[in-house]
C-alpha cells in the first residue's frame, strides 16, 4: 500500500518520503569574525612594515603589478606629436602604447629567483608574450645580444635557487620600485 509522494524503500523499514520544502534549519546564524590582533615588537627586532601584517600574497602582487609598470615604462619612448609614452617589443618589434605591452619573462615567474631580475624581464606585446608563448628563440637571441652569451645561463642558475623574500624585502622592493616608476613618469 503506497500513498502518492510516498514509497516504500525495501531495505528501511520507514518510507521514503519526498520533501518539496527546505528544512527549518537553513537560516543560518552569522558569527562575527575574531578581531585581528597587532603584533608587538620585540627589543632588538626589526618591527614589519605596518602594524597589521600584509598577507605575503597580497605583497607578491603589488610587487608584480609596480614591477610590470617599471618594465614597460624602462623602454618606453617619448612621441612628441600625441606625448604619449610608447615601448618596442623586443621579440617582434612592434610598437604600441606602454600600457597595452606586458612584462615578459625569460624565465617562468613561478620561479621567484628571477621573477624580479630587471635581466629576466624585457617588455613584450601580448602576442609575443601570452599566444606565442614568449617566443622563446628570438626572446633568447635577444637576451645573448643584449647582456652577453653566459646571462642564460647565469638566469637559469637563479632560477632554481629559492631566495625566500621575507614580507619586509618584498615591501622594499615595492617601495624602491614604486618610487623609480614615479621618477621615469615624471621625467617624460
Amino acid at each position: 500500500m503506497t500513498k502518492m509522494g510516498m514509497r516504500r524503500d525495501p531495505l528501511k523499514k520507514r518510507p521514503y518520503i519526498r520533501r518539496t520544502k527546505r528544512p527549518p534549519y537553513y537560516k543560518m546564524i552569522k558569527i562575527p569574525p575574531k578581531p585581528k590582533k597587532t603584533p608587538v615588537p620585540r627589543a632588538g627586532v626589526v618591527p614589519s612594515v605596518s602594524p597589521i601584517s600584509i598577507p605575503r600574497k597580497i605583497l607578491v602582487k603589488q610587487l608584480d603589478t609596480v614591477f610590470s609598470r617599471f618594465i614597460r615604462l624602462r623602454y618606453a619612448t617619448l612621441d612628441l606629436p600625441s606625448n604619449e609614452l610608447f615601448a618596442t617589443c623586443v621579440t617582434c618589434g612592434v610598437v604600441k602604447h606602454w600600457k597595452e605591452m606586458d612584462c615578459g619573462h625569460y624565465e617562468g615567474r613561478g620561479h621567484f629567483g628571477t621573477r624580479w631580475d630587471e635581466r629576466n624581464c624585457n617588455v613584450q606585446c601580448k602576442r609575443c608574450n601570452i599566444f606565442m608563448k614568449g617566443n622563446y628563440t628570438v626572446y633568447a637571441l635577444y637576451m645573448v645580444r643584449t647582456y652577453g652569451p653566459e646571462v642564460l645561463e647565469q638566469l637559469a642558475l637563479k632560477a632554481n635557487s629559492s631566495p625566500g623574500f621575507t614580507r619586509y624585502e618584498l615591501q622594499l622592493m615595492i617601495d624602491d620600485y614604486t618610487m623609480r616608476v614615479d621618477k621615469l613618469l615624471k621625467a617624460c
